[in-house]
């Protein structure tokens, strides 16, 4: 369990809603289990009816108790430290620990591979810093403010089992509620304030996370993760401002050589202008300048791989929604939950429809995948037994990095063959 190690201020920021979501489901409780359960249905129907309320909804927040306790204790993942690559094919030096070059990398424009300053390391796909937890996340997806945890590559799918454990108890709640709201108005002629607190917090809770989770099981069949949509919509974003913006511009030089000729011809004639002697009309824009859409993040979608081809090292450039590692949607689904939710390919004969339609149904079943997880536990290389730092580097970068999938592959070793590509900036210094 890697515990995340904060500032007392920061917990205390962090707690404080989900200390408010607890609040809230004790009222959820009293008027659900105590003013709906007991005052209408034990009372006034059926007994068995309320015991089965209170023993659903009992089981169902124990559920999310135990998926919130595993989020936090088991956390998101820690990425491992990546010497640099050794891109300029040095020899081996006592004092200098380098990573042998892989075959394909993701890298910026120029070829150069990416570099964490946070804790001096190669930054492996998909990973990022986190502030919260103080160091690097494998698969990073998003830090969720309800829960107060940040959600990566070791509790996602604790993550959706939670979703789906909180989606559960505001269904049952709504039923209950639903069924039984008329025959307590038919009886007393009003209805219990309680109960209209449930129906608000019941379809407003429904629907949001409803919403959640079918996004995330999206994200799981496609093998995105937040930052990759929030990525895609923020270059939808920049694409349509930057449109309007161009646009706008077009039409203000129109404006000023139309008004630029009107002046010159006037002039030419010695004819009085129809404003002449009247005062300029005000100037709006400034007023109305703070209603104008904020320039969005500049994201134009590209992003670069450095591939090895035979002595040289290309850059291919590729959309930001080319969806680099899809698996499909079997492998995908197979590897969250049988897999460690590690994006590593294992033998055909791992891959059966029995644990793609097991994968599924254990989105429905409450801690069976604990049990899967801890069976199918993947197996890492002792990499200590490595004589060579340079292998020993190489085997971690090798067993955490994320694999890529055949149709984006198939994509870059096209755009080779098509020569739509162009050398790595390192190689001509390299040549220098």
């Amino acid at each position: 369990m890697n515990l995340p190690q904060l500032k007392p201020s920061s917990w205390w920021n962090r707690a404080l809603i989900p200390f408010l979501i607890c609040l809230g489901l004790g009222y959820l409780n009293f008027a659900l289990n105590y003013s709906l359960g007991y005052k209408e249905v034990y009372q006034h129907h059926s007994r068995a009816s309320a015991i089965l309320l209170w023993v659903i909804s009992g089981y169902i927040q124990v559920c999310i108790f135990i998926y919130w306790i595993l989020i936090i204790c088991i956390g998101p993942g820690v990425a491992p430290k990546i010497a640099p690559f050794n891109i300029y094919d040095e020899p081996p030096r006592p004092l200098l620990q380098l990573t042998p070059t892989p075959d394909i990398f993701f890298c910026d424009k120029m070829g150069y591979p990416y570099y964490d300053s946070q804790v001096d390391s190669i930054k492996l796909e998909r990973s990022f810093y986190s502030k919260y937890v103080g160091h690097t996340v494998l698969k990073y997806d998003h830090y969720c403010v309800w829960i107060g945890a940040t959600i990566g590559r070791n509790n996602y799918l604790y993550f959706l089992k939670f979703c789906a454990c909180f989606l559960a108890f505001f269904v049952v709640l709504l039923v209950y509620t639903s069924v039984y709201t008329r025959a307590s108005i038919n009886r007393g002629g009003e209805i219990n304030h309680n109960y209209i607190v449930l129906y608000i917090m019941g379809g407003f809770w429904v629907l949001m996370i409803s919403a959640l989770l079918g996004t995330h099981l999206r994200y799981v069949c496609i093998n995105i993760t937040t930052l990759d949509d929030l990525a895609i919509k923020q270059r939808d974003r920049y694409t349509r401002w930057k449109s309007r913006n161009n646009k706008n511009e077009k039409k203000d030089e129109g404006k000023g050589k139309g008004k630029g000729k009107g002046r010159e011809g006037g002039g030419e004639d010695g004819k009085m202008s129809r404003n002449q002697g009247l005062s300029e009309p005000r100037d709006l824009r400034p007023i109305f300048e703070c209603l104008k859409a904020k320039t969005p993040r500049m994201e134009d979608g590209r992003r670069y791989v450095n591939v090895k081809h035979g002595e040289y090292r290309l850059v291919v450039e590729f959309d930001v929604t080319k969806r680099p590692f899809d698996l499909g949607l079997k492998i995908n689904w197979i590897n969250l939950v049988f897999n460690g939710n590690r994006n590593k390919m294992q033998p055909r004969s791992f891959y059966t429809n029995f644990k793609f339609i097991s994968s599924i149904l254990q989105m429905f079943t409450p801690f069976i995948e604990l049990i899967w997880q801890h069976l199918g536990k993947p197996k890492y290389r002792d990499i200590e037994k490595e004589n060579n730092e340079q292998h020993q580097s190489y085997s971690v970068y090798e067993q955490y990095s994320e694999q890529l999938g055949p149709l984006f592959l198939n994509n870059v070793y096209e755009k080779i063959n098509k020569r739509d590509c162009y050398l790595a900036s390192y190689t001509n210094v390299k040549e220098q």
